[in-house]
């Protein structure tokens, strides 16, 4: 899914045809009012796509990174670093310790790295790919993006609206993913 997919939805949404007509042609469009609100968007966009991963399906990948001086700084990382799952050595989960700018290891040289990260940011390419796939589609995203600018705007009702309609479709997803489950009662 791309910003360009996610903002044709919340175009549609916010009821803006010129933003619309602008995101299914291939041209550049110059007006500096429509510039600001599509970055305005994208940005709406980052907003959402860090809750989605932060809070809600946990986007992950596993690196090899090199350890100097026992440390493995964040920057090393391809990714915006959230949560560590966990640190290997040859093979073998081994102790870390996490501070601000570095994972502290017990050695120098090569680990495995499995972490939880956020989504890059906007870089001004519509075609950019966010990063989420499967049931995680340009509608939610797009849908959260809405709620965001219009709360962002004062336009509170819709927010409400918006925001009841994303959260609905994360926890539709959830269920269908079998994430969560609802134990059986026992009934006397």
């Amino acid at each position: 899914m791309t910003y360009r997919e996610c903002l044709r939805v919340a175009s549609l949404y916010l009821n803006e045809k010129n933003l619309y007509d602008y995101l299914n042609e291939d041209t550049t469009y110059t007006d500096e009012e429509m510039q600001r609100k599509i970055k305005y968007l994208c940005s709406c966009v980052d907003v959402i796509a860090n809750e989605i991963a932060c809070e809600y399906f946990p986007l992950n990948k596993t690196e090899i990174v090199f350890a100097s001086n026992k440390r493995i700084p964040y920057e090393n990382f391809t990714y915006y670093v959230v949560d560590l799952k966990y640190v290997k050595r040859n093979g073998r989960k081994v102790n870390f310790d996490i501070y601000s700018e570095y994972i502290e290891v017990d050695e120098d040289g090569q680990y495995e790295v499995c972490y939880d990260y956020s989504p890059k940011s906007y870089n001004g390419n519509l075609d950019e790919v966010i990063g989420f796939y499967g049931k995680i589609t340009a509608r939610v995203v797009g849908i959260g993006t809405v709620a965001e600018y219009c709360l962002a705007f004062d336009r509170f009702d819709e927010a409400i609206t918006y925001d009841k309609m994303f959260k609905d479709a994360l926890v539709g997803i959830a269920k269908n993913s079998g994430k969560h489950r609802v134990k059986k009662r026992r009934w006397a």
